[in-house]
């Protein structure tokens, strides 16, 4: 797949799980991300969990919403905090926006060995709605400013 397009690099161990995204990081991924979330909890969880954002050239509110998921969840079950790496400053402003950087243990370099790239489950505007309303949900409870931004959203996507 063209990184252009997105995509999910997985390595994983039973000590540390580590996720790199590369390209255009955008809704066509979260149902893949969703699973991936799901498979670091039903797997036991690892020591260290890790997201390399690096060869991300963009990444959007909804796959930012559901790493706000992992994060929080693992947080809640291990006590300590997922690293993020982010070296590109438009996307350091992002998730400083939302208020993400609270999540995460942020750090200059993950060193990811033999990640392979994780097959995309389908996505389709069915399967993604539930997605993007946890996601949106998730980024509102951030801050106020977020739920300002996000309400009208979620208010739509409520069934």
């Amino acid at each position: 797949m063209s990184s252009d397009n997105g995509e999910i690099l997985l390595a994983k161990g039973p000590e540390r799980w580590s996720f790199k995204f590369v390209g255009d990081v955008r809704l066509s991924l979260c149902t893949t991300l969703d699973q991936l979330i799901g498979d670091v909890f039903s797997a036991g969880y690892p020591g260290a969990l890790e997201i390399d954002l690096t060869p991300a050239i963009n990444i959007d509110s909804t796959c930012l919403g559901l790493l706000a998921k992992l994060a929080m969840q693992y947080e809640t079950e291990t006590q300590s905090q997922p690293f993020l790496c982010c070296p590109h400053a438009h996307l350091i402003d992002l998730i400083e926006s939302l208020g993400l950087e609270s999540l995460f243990n942020l750090v200059e370099e993950i060193q990811i060995l033999d990640a392979e790239s994780v097959p995309l489950r389908p996505c389709d505007a069915v399967t993604a709605q539930p997605l993007v309303l946890e996601a949106h949900e998730r980024l509102a409870q951030l801050s106020t400013d977020n739920q300002a931004q996000f309400q009208g959203l979620i208010d739509s996507l409520k069934p």
